[in-house]
């Protein structure tokens, strides 16, 4: 289960033409993925979105009120060279 921002969605459907329902898709897939060097429980996801992008995703596990588990997408971008270069070495 995946959750995100509404408000961030709608920002990132602006700047890419695409928003987190896309990009949930790059867990449907290999993935590269490493721990954030900014914030300690999130990590980076490096991988495809629906639309053939490679992308890189900031998420965090976390549990609901209810006791449930999900990912929150706090944010993507368009994977930079060195990202992707990451990406190709770990395929």
């Amino acid at each position: 289960m995946y959750d995100w921002d509404d408000k961030k969605d709608a920002e990132k459907r602006a700047q890419y033409g695409f928003g987190f329902s896309e990009v949930e898709q790059v867990f449907n897939q290999a993935y590269y993925q490493e721990e954030s060097d900014s914030y300690a429980n999130q990590y980076r996801v490096v991988g495809f979105a629906s639309t053939g992008d490679l992308v890189t995703v900031a998420c965090e596990d976390r549990t609901g009120i209810s006791g449930n588990e999900y990912t929150y997408l706090a944010t993507f971008w368009k994977a930079s060279p060195s990202e992707r270069k990451r990406y190709d070495g770990q395929k």
